[in-house]
């Protein structure tokens, strides 16, 4: 999940470098079109069987056989003692954040619309994310758990499949000057970090905790923090770890609400910070992913 931001990362260091003038940096995901998997050695007389490519590639643990990601979620909710309550509260949120940013056009700036024809209609149009509507709040108490029967996390209170793209055209100061470019923000700092895979969830926090350091600032000296919802006990843990300020926290709405197409989501929060943030603003994002890895930046607005 954390790909695209670090291509972000990535492209801000080989233009240091001076190894490139302008990069786009970027993911995309359209979970709705992963096919369905099937050995070539299938036997030659009898049943075959078929593996859902999301869950063996996307949500399953590489280095850990069985172990999904949701797995993992459930044992920081453990570990953090973070309820069923309060990731369902978040999860209102979540939502509730991403209606109000979309009813005042908070958003509009960062979004492209797409041609999606159909036989139906052939000049469909997607030209905002559809999650944000489908929310029946209380329905969201009642839902059966997911991973463990007496543990915590549903489908309302993770994130969402979904098909989507998002990318950051990268450049030097001086290339932008010599086109005329008026740029948004520059990127500061960026950090990885990794720990153990079950601890993905909080593996945010570390690059994070880089990232200030590498400024010589705290958590205080920023104006705000995105972290990707693959869960929410993934942002509840992240911001009880490293004291966010929930006003300043994922104020739009995030991959609970907004859905998570697993190779875009870490370039969408860089850009949003990038075109929602005032003058001046520092911003720190973060992400993880699946296998105890994840990556952080640092922006300031411009």
């Amino acid at each position: 999940a954390e790909v695209s931001t670090q291509s972000t990362g990535l492209a801000a260091q080989a233009i240091a470098c001076g190894a490139r003038d302008i990069m786009v940096a970027g993911g995309m995901e359209s979970m709705s079109n992963v096919p369905l998997y099937q050995n070539r050695s299938a036997p030659v007389y009898g049943d075959r069987t078929l593996r859902d490519g999301i869950l063996h590639d996307g949500l399953t643990d590489a280095y850990t056989a069985g172990l999904h990601m949701g797995h993992c979620g459930e044992d920081t909710a453990s570990t953090m003692s973070i309820t069923r309550a309060q990731q369902d509260e978040y999860t209102v949120r979540s939502y509730s954040t991403a209606a109000a940013a979309y009813q005042k056009g908070a958003l509009s700036a960062e979004l492209v619309p797409v041609p999606t024809p159909n036989r139906k209609n052939p000049d469909l149009i997607c030209s905002e994310d559809n999650e944000y509507k489908n929310v029946k709040v209380d329905k969201i108490p009642g839902l059966r758990t997911v991973f463990d029967k007496a543990g915590t996390i549903t489908a309302a209170n993770s994130s969402k499949i979904s098909d989507g793209a998002a990318a950051c055209i990268v450049m030097s100061r001086d290339t932008a000057e010599r086109l005329g470019v008026n740029p948004l923000a520059t990127i500061l700092t960026m950090a990885d970090s990794a720990g153990a895979p079950i601890k993905f969830p909080i593996a945010p926090v570390r690059a994070m905790e880089i990232c200030l350091e590498n400024l010589g600032i705290s958590i205080d000296d920023v104006q705000r923090v995105e972290i990707n919802e693959a869960f929410a006990v993934v942002a509840l843990a992240c911001q009880q770890m490293l004291g966010i300020p929930l006003d300043i926290y994922n104020p739009n709405g995030g991959a609970i609400s907004l859905g998570h197409p697993i190779g875009a989501s870490g370039a969408r929060l860089v850009g949003t910070m990038a075109h929602t943030m005032s003058s001046g603003d520092k911003g720190l994002t973060g992400i993880c992913n699946g296998g105890g890895g994840a990556s952080a930046l640092v922006i300031q607005k411009l």
